[in-house]
């Protein structure tokens, strides 16, 4: 007959790995979805401009920057739904696919299509995750009203 205490350690370990898998970020997390950041570096008066990835913000403002492509670490299709007000306070909603390559890269200008979209009233914005067809994961980021 095993040991107690090893018994008990064996149940406590196996737990602490089912916590730690219940946990783990999946692709929509935003922790896990990167963004292709553009700005300008300054090399004496002249303006290189300049591409890095960085992780998405919690939530998006028109002031966050130029985000353009997206990266996730699975899927094979990008279903982004703004939904929110439009202007005249009137219920609006649109959305955005796009197909996420090999790489893992949906090929957007999430700021562009974002600024087109968004108003003052603030609203939501709902990333899904497909693969083959099949929706993975959905993640819901708010966005405040206000400039």
């Amino acid at each position: 007959m095993p040991d107690k205490s090893f018994v008990r350690g064996l149940i406590f370990s196996t737990f602490c790995l089912l916590l730690l898998q219940a946990h783990a970020a999946g692709p929509c997390d935003s922790s896990e979805i990167s963004a292709e950041l553009s700005g300008m570096n300054f090399v004496g008066k002249k303006a290189i401009p300049v591409k890095k990835w960085s992780k998405l913000p919690k939530s998006l403002s028109i002031h966050d920057g130029e985000y353009g492509r997206l990266k996730f670490k699975d899927g094979d299709q990008l279903k982004l739904t703004y939904t929110g007000k439009d202007l005249e306070n009137m219920k609006f909603s649109k959305t955005l696919e796009a197909p996420i390559s090999e790489e893992g890269i949906a090929d957007i200008e999430l700021m562009k299509w974002f600024e087109e979209v968004q108003t003052f009233h603030g609203g939501t914005l709902e990333f899904k995750i497909l693969k083959n067809k099949k929706i993975l994961c959905t993640q819901n980021m708010e966005i405040t009203g206000g400039d």
